[in-house]
């Protein structure tokens, strides 16, 4: 039995998509003119993914941010949800549909 297929196939898998995310995050940010990605959610829970990612993203100048200080796993979006609430209660929310809120814009994959 050959003990270094089991590895090649696994990496060529992650590197398979993590060059099809970084691709239709860049035909995004093209379209709408975005120049910032966040990455969130489960899968960047995998630092192979998650790297590679963000260097095929960065690599074509886009901004990219992960989470640092809470999971990127479904156990923030209550976090998330609170922010935006309170964003909403303190007015932002009017402030961020504004006809120039373009500059605040990104691209979440």
């Amino acid at each position: 039995m050959c003990t270094t297929a089991a590895p090649a196939l696994a990496a060529a898998f992650h590197e398979s998509v993590a060059a099809a995310t970084a691709e239709v995050a860049h035909r995004v940010c093209e379209a709408e003119g975005l120049r910032t990605v966040v990455l969130g959610g489960g899968c960047f829970q995998n630092a192979r993914l998650l790297a590679s990612v963000r260097w095929r993203l960065e690599a074509r100048g886009l901004a990219v941010y992960a989470a640092q200080r809470l999971s990127p796993n479904d156990g923030a979006i209550s976090y998330g949800q609170a922010a935006i609430a309170a964003a909403v209660l303190a007015g932002e929310h009017a402030a961020a549909h504004a006809p120039d809120a373009r500059v605040g814009r990104s691209v979440c994959a």
